[in-house]
């Protein structure tokens, strides 16, 4: 897999880089809020289909690291976001309807018989490495690779006949249950610096979901880091 590959990448480059005893390392703190869209749109669940509609979401997280021979990064992350979406053309197939490989040939007759929204809560802890490039004028460009398992822990749902009217109200908690990754995580940066130790930060991120939700997300960050030990260019 391309991303898995380019992952691999990153880390032998880290490990050829020369080592140096007396290298300082440090001690990172970061926090971030990342307003996202989706670039493709998640399949409801299986019995459902329709035209999906997805409103754009607000992922907020912190990370904690260690900086590396002064321009390697390895960060562990926490983030939690909501994501909203909605139908207004579903139905529930039926006898007389074929579902292969995610399409739905339909063979008998068949109507729109619900709308729907439903949003989801979620949390990712995204393992990350990130490397810097040369300071001008207190701006520090970066690349920053990784990947995120993340994992639904509760949903709600609307559901309106749309004969009727009726709407029936659904919650639900996930405290166990598959847990999902992100197989790409690429992201594209620069921090300036507002003292010796904190940091503004901006960011964008393109992520790959996989092959279950093809679930891609693009989204621009805006945060603080805060460094103890800065470690020295050489």
């Amino acid at each position: 897999m391309k991303s898995n590959s380019a992952f691999s990448l990153f880390i032998l480059l880290f490990l050829l880089q020369p080592s140096n005893a007396s290298a300082q390392t440090s001690l990172v703190f970061q926090g971030y809020a990342m307003p996202s869209i989706l670039t493709s749109t998640e399949d409801f669940y299986f019995e459902y289909f329709g035209d999906n509609k997805t409103q754009p979401m607000i992922q907020y997280g912190g990370r904690v690291g260690i900086g590396i021979k002064s321009h390697w990064q390895v960060l562990l992350g926490f983030s939690f976001h909501k994501r909203k979406m909605s139908t207004d053309c579903l139905f529930i197939p039926r006898p007389g309807i074929d579902i292969i490989n995610g399409t739905i040939p339909i063979t008998g007759s068949s109507k729109c018989t619900h709308t729907v929204k439903r949003d989801y809560s979620i949390v990712e802890m995204p393992l990350l490495i990130s490397y810097k490039l040369k300071s001008t004028n207190g701006f520090t460009p970066y690349f920053q690779i990784g990947f995120s398992p993340w994992k639904k822990i509760k949903t709600n749902q609307v559901k309106q006949q749309i004969d009727t009217g009726e709407v029936t109200k659904e919650k639900r908690s996930y405290s166990s249950g598959r847990i999902y990754f992100m197989y790409s995580n690429l992201s594209i940066g620069t921090s300036y610096s507002i003292s010796k130790k904190m940091s503004l930060m901006c960011e964008a991120t393109y992520r790959v979901d996989d092959k279950t939700f093809k679930d891609n997300t693009f989204g621009l960050a805006i945060g603080l880091g805060y460094e103890i030990g800065k470690a020295k260019r050489r």
